[in-house]
């Protein structure tokens, strides 16, 4: 039984992200990752049944409506934030994303954080 919940798992991961590999370096992806040719970060999740996706935290004053994320192909939401006038983000910002859904509102987590307090 364990064998087999395995391997639908493996399946399903292989469907949706082409390989192992490519689903264990999604965090390359997905998060917060700095584009240094851009001279800004990108934030960017997999909510495939969300209506809105905000980023929220003390760089905005926890605004919930400031920083919409853009929705692509596929369920991925996606945000570029500049560093125009310095970094909006900085070493220990707390932020979160703000989810609106069939199931409310809420805030979460992102999910590919490397770090929580």
């Amino acid at each position: 039984d364990r064998m087999d919940r395995f391997l639908k798992a493996k399946n399903e991961i292989e469907k949706v992200a082409g390989s192992l590999e490519s689903f264990a370096l999604a965090y390359k992806f997905f998060g917060f990752n700095y584009d240094k040719s851009k001279s800004g970060w990108w934030y960017r999740e997999w909510a495939p049944h969300a209506h809105g996706l905000f980023l929220i935290g003390d760089f905005n004053g926890w605004n919930r409506e400031s920083h919409p994320l853009e929705k692509k192909d596929g369920g991925v939401w996606e945000i570029f934030l500049p560093d125009q006038d310095g970094p909006l983000l900085k070493h220990e910002s707390l932020v979160k994303v703000h989810v609106r859904s069939n199931n409310g509102n809420h805030d979460r987590i992102p999910a590919y954080i490397t770090r929580a307090v």
